[in-house]
């Protein structure tokens, strides 16, 4: 009896010592299988749209339905989104379809935890050469080419269908309205039924969302600063191509711009070596910066230029604290 419980004990930790290495293959096996998989996701999330039918189903159904695309895609990557307004330029396509475009990627930044500094500004620097033409401001002189399309309709109707004219003047005059106007918003973006105002109030509610959630990486330093004022700068060139008319909507951005950056400098500073502080405050006093020299809309109330000094003053005393050894 003692001796089949002896090779019975045996065999219990021979077995085990056996198998082992084949549940260790098996699962590294099946972690680089799911290693892969999740690679190919990600690849897929990342790929260019196709613009077809099928190609835009996939890409709504697959790639912008997916739960992990605001996390692992738009917060680092506004390609798309870009895609889609180059496409539109190259098309033709109005206002209407350029706040759709926006609106679409907006409600979908709302899922978003974070969005990436470099990415937000890129993203800046590309938009205005894809969005300026919808907010050209015209006027009666520079209506030429309208007129010139005007005339030259007039001139090919009359030309065939002067009979018609003359048999129904009414039925005549009205046709040709509806194709005058028919062509002239085909034609020109001024003459379609979004306004310049509704396309700029979806563009301020995108870029007021993204701000709102932008990061930046504390180990950068003082780059951290400087990517800030890149921001605020592209900001300000939508001033330039009248993307953004109302001063107050530009001031609002950078409100919320210093607001992001004093709430990155709150939550970083025992990340952030003391001399950051005091190099960034000297920046600040050296460099005329319009994100900071716009007047607030109330005389009385703290400025952007001193939030930030006020943010960057207490970070700075938790960092001396922190250097010695004072927990704050």
């Amino acid at each position: 009896m003692q001796e089949i419980v002896r090779r019975f004990l045996c065999l219990a930790v021979f077995i085990p010592l056996c198998i082992q290495p084949t549940i260790i293959k098996k699962n590294k096996n099946q972690l680089t299988t799911t290693l892969h998989k999740s690679v190919d996701s990600m690849m897929n999330l990342h790929m260019p749209i196709v613009f077809s039918n099928n190609g835009l189903q996939h890409f709504f159904k697959q790639i912008y339905s997916h739960p992990r695309y605001s996390q692992e895609v738009l917060a680092h990557d506004f390609t798309h989104m870009l895609q889609f307004l180059t496409y539109g330029k190259k098309m033709g396509q109005k206002r209407a379809y350029a706040k759709s475009v926006l609106r679409l990627f907006t409600n979908k930044l709302k899922s978003t935890p974070f969005v990436n500094g470099y990415a937000f500004l890129h993203m800046l620097q590309a938009l205005p050469p894809l969005l300026n033409d919808y907010f050209v401001t015209f006027h009666l002189n520079d209506l030429d080419p309208a007129k010139a399309v005007v005339n030259n309709l007039l001139f090919s109707t009359l030309s065939t269908k002067f009979d018609e004219l003359k048999k129904d003047p009414t039925s005549f005059v009205n046709s040709l309205s509806d194709n005058i106007v028919t062509s002239l918003n085909t034609r020109f973006p001024v003459f379609e039924d979004v306004s310049a105002e509704e396309l700029r109030k979806s563009l301020l509610l995108f870029l007021e969302i993204g701000t709102s959630k932008l990061v930046w990486a504390p180990q950068e330093e003082v780059d951290t600063w400087e990517l800030c004022k890149k921001i605020s700068n592209e900001v300000s060139l939508f001033v330039d191509a009248n993307i953004i008319a109302d001063p107050d909507d530009l001031n609002d951005l950078y409100i919320s711009l210093i607001e992001r950056y004093c709430y990155f400098l709150d939550i970083s500073n025992s990340d952030l070596p003391t001399d950051f502080f005091t190099k960034v405050q000297h920046n600040i006093a050296s460099e005329s910066l319009l994100m900071l020299d716009m007047e607030e809309s109330e005389d009385s109330i703290e400025t952007k230029g001193e939030r930030l000094m006020r943010a960057l003053t207490e970070g700075e005393a938790k960092a001396r604290a922190r250097d010695m050894g004072i927990l704050v």
